[in-house]
């Protein structure tokens, strides 16, 4: 039987394909939307028993700009990109049109793997009721390069399912979709979205009906799109970019490709049902174009609770059937 191509997310690793894919020579490291951010790195490891040259060269930068070091499987990098927002984490409320010089581009002489990660503002943690308090960070989040896999031209999004009710940012979710540009001239448009929701960008005033045209960007620069739904709006607007369809294609016509690489996620948001829980989690993650995924996939059930380690499906084409274990679950999904 032949399947539509199907995307998944287990605990939110949406982008579900190969190891072997993210080993790459080339990784893309564009910047991300959140308020409540301390501390952010990337780090970079290889199977390779050997040392390799690797270069971090930040987007806008010149040859003085960039840094250079060797790594091997037992000696991997860990590159440190700031505290707070600011370069690589804009502030979700000031996003204002095109972004420039932000990001990072690495580049090794051999294979290698890239993660960018990133730490929530410190709280006051204790272990017991009563007990001695410090400083903790409560959340933390990921994302593994997909290297060269990254580039697509048709790419679908995922975010959290629901708001949160924490002292990180009451009844809201922080949703973010990241877009960089590998080519000039190149057009992006966001569609299967519903009507009428509203994005943080103050160049995107007002509500917005899908498809959406996006500004025009030129080689290594991006457009973050920043969504924060309120607990008191329906799930279908909480879900608004659960399967929005990032496409790119050349702005003059022709038909040269114009691939893009893809960040989207939550950095604040929540898994868990219910009219408000009390969580405020990260997930993020890099994503593929639909041609590099497959339509069968190895679920792992982890420690956590029901409500938090979830399955989520994204049909990529109208009237895809969901089978489990080799039998028809009588699920049929639409794009």
């Amino acid at each position: 039987m032949m399947f539509k191509r199907l995307l998944t997310v287990l605990l939110f690793l949406f982008a579900s394909i190969a190891v072997y894919s993210q080993l790459s020579k080339t990784h893309y490291i564009p910047p991300l939307a959140g308020q409540n951010v301390s501390d952010h790195m990337i780090y970079i490891s290889t199977p390779s028993t050997g040392y390799i040259n690797v270069t971090i060269k930040p987007i806008g930068g010149t040859r003085t700009d960039w840094i250079a070091r060797t790594v091997s499987n037992d000696d991997p990098w860990s590159f440190s990109t700031g505290t707070g927002r600011g370069d690589i984490i804009r502030d979700i409320n000031g996003l204002n049109g095109v972004i420039n010089n932000s990001g990072y581009i690495i580049e090794s002489q051999g294979l290698t793997y890239a993660s960018f990660r990133l730490n929530s503002t410190q709280q006051t943690c204790r272990d017991t009721p009563g007990g001695p308090t410090y400083p903790c960070n409560y959340h933390s989040g990921a994302y593994v390069s997909k290297g060269e896999s990254a580039l697509g031209s048709r790419l679908r999004t995922a975010t959290f399912t629901n708001t949160s009710n924490s002292t990180f940012g009451p009844n809201t979710a922080q949703n973010f979709i990241s877009i960089l540009a590998t080519e000039n001239n190149t057009k992006v448009t966001l569609s299967d979205f519903p009507a009428g929701i509203e994005f943080t960008n103050n160049d995107l005033a007002g509500a917005q009906t899908s498809p959406l045209i996006l500004p025009v960007l030129n080689k290594n620069e991006t457009y973050i799109l920043g969504y924060s739904p309120t607990s008191a709006q329906s799930d279908d607007y909480k879900q608004a970019l659960i399967g929005a369809l990032v496409t790119s294609e050349d702005d003059l016509g022709t038909t040269d490709p114009k691939p893009v690489v893809v960040v989207s996620g939550s950095i604040q948001g929540n898994l868990r049902n219910g009219s408000n829980p009390e969580n405020a989690d990260y997930g993020l993650d890099q994503i593929t174009d639909i041609n590099l995924l497959g339509s069968e996939y190895i679920f792992v059930k982890g420690f956590a609770m029901d409500d938090i380690e979830k399955v989520i499906l994204i049909a990529d084409k109208d009237g895809t059937p969901i089978f489990k274990d080799g039998a028809n679950t009588g699920i049929v999904l639409d794009a």
